[in-house]
């Protein structure tokens, strides 16, 4: 599963609901512009089954006006930062609770979710 966690503006401005989670998303809400709703707790955040599915809502466009004023796509959740992340209701390293991997563990992870090592290599 994938739940979307927001990190800011595209702007790079910090908002209100940094680091919670997207609960829920009425597209068609403020003409067009949407009504977000978002949690703390990554159990009540919206469960996508893959990153297609994920990425298909995050540039969806609201039916009730689809293109902005300048002409381009209006996708609202494109003005917000995301961080998609997997859950599966715990980490596989340390197995608390929450998003995989859990933001403790995130130090000892690259890329691919394979542990690593913070020491220096001796080779």
């Amino acid at each position: 599963m994938i739940v979307m966690k927001l990190v800011g503006a595209a702007n790079g401005q910090p908002t209100p609901f940094d680091g919670q989670y997207l609960k829920a998303f009425d597209f068609e809400a403020e003409g067009g512009r949407g009504l977000i709703d978002m949690t703390p707790d990554v159990n009540q955040a919206r469960m996508f089954n893959d990153m297609a599915a994920a990425l298909y809502f995050y540039n969806r466009q609201p039916k009730i006006k689809p293109f902005r004023e300048d002409g381009m796509r209006n996708s609202p959740l494109t003005a917000t930062n995301w961080s998609f992340e997997h859950f599966n209701g715990e980490c596989d390293i340390c197995h608390k609770p929450g998003p995989n991997p859990c933001d403790d563990c995130m130090p000892g992870i690259i890329n691919d979710n394979s542990e690593a090592s913070n020491e220096p290599s001796t080779d």
